[in-house]
């Protein structure tokens, strides 16, 4: 949901709808996780949150939940892994575009903003 504020000064609320009609609720935080382990930590920690707040069940398997995990290594390109369904893939996907991102930064490749 959005709401007023000095840069959009609408006076109504709207509300983001996914092609099923499902509200979308999206949390985005300070690039500041530092570990594959922590970004799954997080995600996880976000769902305990939500299901205490009585949110919703936020059942990754069922899709009641999605992560996007974005990495940026040494200051390259931002690349955005999309709809990631588990906190083992949450993990595991950041461990992979880490080091695939180093190998690139090894090589000598610059490393492009994408979206997989």
């Amino acid at each position: 949901m959005t709401h007023p504020s000095p840069s959009s000064p609408s006076p109504s609320s709207l509300v983001d709808l996914n092609r099923a009609g499902v509200a979308l609720l999206e949390i985005v935080t300070a690039p500041d996780l530092t570990s594959p382990a922590e970004a799954a930590a997080a995600a996880a920690e976000v769902q305990r949150v939500l299901r205490y707040a009585g949110v919703g069940e936020a059942r990754m398997e069922e899709g009641g939940m999605r992560c996007d995990v974005n990495v940026s290594v040494g200051g390259g390109g931002r690349v955005e892994v999309k709809n990631v369904n588990s906190f083992a893939v949450v993990e595991a996907a950041a461990r992979f575009e880490v080091e695939r991102q180093r190998e690139r930064a090894r090589g000598g490749e610059a490393v492009e903003s994408e979206t997989r």
